[in-house]
């Protein structure tokens, strides 16, 4: 995990994972230009350098998660050199790594019980998430990604596709979510976000969708002059609401 502090931190503390289909990580494309509109905000950016599935010997579907676990620990024990104890931790996930990072928020203790306990909900829980047209679901009617051949192979079961979905671990205490997505996305459907939409609704928590009419899959921080160059400025607007800014 690399830590980039602004020249004056407000308190709020984001771990940023950029997508990739969980076979390489965007890191220029998606975290960098992320990092450099955080700390221009007063936000301290962790940019997540996690292992991919395949790196490991056996193929582990876990490893991923095993490293944001382990990251959101480090920034909630001050343990990433700062002067403060974060008053906010919040995440930032494009794409696959919305999909990492929409499973440690939804489910911190992946390694315990399916059904997150109260005491797993709030261990190393997320304050806020900001979800960029994030791989939400395995199972069908979705259409088998890059994301899921790589997390959990060509032929999972049942319960490995909902095992690695996000909807299954949706629960009342969910952290209030920021959603952004492109309609011609032709990657991740925009109904993912959309089914993490109505998931957030059924419990009760707070959610923000904005879905654009144009942008395709992986458009980051949105270039100039298109519908998700917008995405940024609503997202502030946002996490002012939630405290974070």
């Amino acid at each position: 995990m690399n830590v980039f502090h602004p020249a004056q931190a407000n308190g709020t503390v984001i771990l940023i994972a950029a997508g990739g289909g969980y076979q390489r990580i965007g890191i220029a494309h998606e975290a960098l230009p992320a990092v450099r509109w955080l700390t221009s905000l007063g936000i301290t950016a962790c940019v997540l350098i996690y292992r991919l599935p395949r790196e490991s010997c056996p193929h582990a579907p876990s490893v991923p998660f095993e490293d944001a676990q382990r990251a959101v620990h480090l920034i909630r024990t001050n343990q990433i050199g700062c002067n403060f104890t974060p008053s906010i931790v919040g995440a930032l996930g494009f794409s696959a790594g919305g999909h990492l990072l929409g499973i440690q928020g939804l489910h911190p203790d992946l390694n315990g019980s399916p059904t997150p306990s109260t005491h797993q909900i709030l261990k190393d829980q997320l304050d806020i998430m900001m979800l960029l047209y994030p791989v939400v679901s395995f199972e069908p009617p979705f259409r088998t990604t890059r994301a899921s051949l790589n997390l959990i192979g060509p032929h999972p079961t049942e319960t490995e596709r909902r095992r690695w979905s996000l909807p299954s671990y949706c629960h009342p205490n969910a952290p209030p979510l920021f959603i952004a997505h492109a309609y011609d996305d032709p990657i991740v459907e925009p109904q993912q976000a959309a089914l993490l939409e109505r998931h957030y609704i059924a419990n009760q928590c707070p959610v923000e969708r904005h879905l654009f009419s144009i942008g395709g899959h992986g458009f980051a921080l949105g270039l100039p002059q298109t519908p998700p160059h917008a995405w940024p400025h609503l997202a502030e607007q946002w996490m002012k609401k939630n405290n974070a800014l």
